[in-house]
């Protein structure tokens, strides 16, 4: 994750904002009438408690107001890749609904009930990882399909190869230490194999060790002191995550050495964009959670009301209009950014 995520790279930190409209399992935020029939979304959270889906929620209802008729349902599956699918087929069921917005936690399991809900003429939208087999694509994987908004496995680890790659350039020999959301998971493996090939092309990077966060600050820390008592020589520490990379400056600064070892982060939250202003981190990805909120909500909307998309795959991160790593080198064309997740 950046949660990459990309991203959905996270750590769950409840918000207090969300309990009058979500979290819980089936509750309801309306948009209002518009005078017109509503549009009834479904919205299947991988988990409402965490800052980045908060903040991807938040772009949801900033788009469900502006069409004016259109209410959210939140299904909260806490991470419980089961969980979900059986909130998925239950709504199905119900045939309450006019759109799915859908985290998905299993990308292959999901493809199933994705079809029916399409035969059933409901709009499916996916955020963040993709409903299907393929890392590589933005584009929606299941014929009929409304939408599909992420930055493909692929794409993230090319911008975290390309951090490395700054990081390390100048360095005789770079010893690089990544540290995954879930090592297992397919964003975190695609991410480890594109850093393992890239430095097959470039002698002077090491990759000396994997490790596993969780997306959270202190278990991080912790592997991370492991790392660096196995690795003192350890150059660069790659999190896939901005909480992950503040746990790893922890196990930085209580090895006493702040200023030997470059930190790369992951998701532009505002921890990670606050550290690398101030020099303490060498960069993190970027990612707009709030703003693939408006984006999935828009694509369920269009597609409910039949409107024409020009494109139904969207990565607003990689669009050009801001740098995909953001560091100090680059500072000057992301003055003005904004965080749009607190990490």
């Amino acid at each position: 994750m950046k949660f990459r995520p990309r991203s959905l790279a996270l750590a769950l930190v409840l918000l207090a904002a969300l309990t009058a409209c979500s979290g819980a399992a089936g509750s309801t935020a309306s948009s209002g009438s518009g005078g017109t029939k509503q549009i009834r979304v479904a919205f299947f959270s991988a988990v409402q408690a965490n800052t980045f889906i908060a903040a991807m929620y938040k772009g949801m209802q900033s788009a469900a107001a502006k069409q004016g008729n259109v209410s959210i349902t939140v299904f909260d599956a806490n991470f419980d890749a089961t969980k979900q699918l059986n909130q998925v087929e239950d709504a199905l069921t119900t045939k309450r609904f006019d759109a799915f917005v859908i985290v998905p936690l299993n990308y292959a399991a999901m493809v199933a009930p994705t079809k029916t809900a399409i035969a059933q003429k409901i709009q499916v939208v996916t955020w963040n990882w993709p409903i299907g087999n393929k890392l590589d694509t933005v584009e929606p994987q299941v014929p009929g399909m409304a939408g599909s908004v992420l930055t493909p496995a692929t794409v993230d680890g090319a911008h975290h190869v390309e951090m490395i790659n700054a990081a390390c350039q100048g360095l005789t020999t770079c010893n690089v230490a990544y540290v995954a959301g879930a090592i297992s998971g397919a964003f975190d493996v695609a991410t480890m194999n594109l850093i393992k090939e890239n430095a097959k092309t470039h002698p002077n990077i090491h990759v000396v060790q994997e490790v596993e966060g969780g997306y959270a600050r202190n278990p991080s820390l912790k592997v991370v002191q492991n790392v660096l008592q196995a690795h003192p020589n350890v150059n660069v520490i790659d999190a896939h995550g901005d909480q992950m990379a503040l746990g790893a400056e922890d196990a930085v600064k209580s090895a006493n050495l702040v200023g030997k070892v470059k930190i790369l982060g992951g998701g532009a939250s505002v921890i990670g964009v606050t550290a690398v202003r101030a020099g303490r981190w060498f960069g993190t990805t970027l990612t707009l959670p709030e703003t693939d909120g408006t984006t999935s909500m828009d694509l369920a909307i269009k597609g409910v009301l039949g409107q024409p998309v020009a494109d139904k795959g969207v990565d607003n991160a990689s669009n050009g209009q801001l740098p995909a790593i953001l560091t100090q080198a680059n500072a000057a064309s992301w003055k003005a950014f904004q965080a749009q997740w607190a990490g």
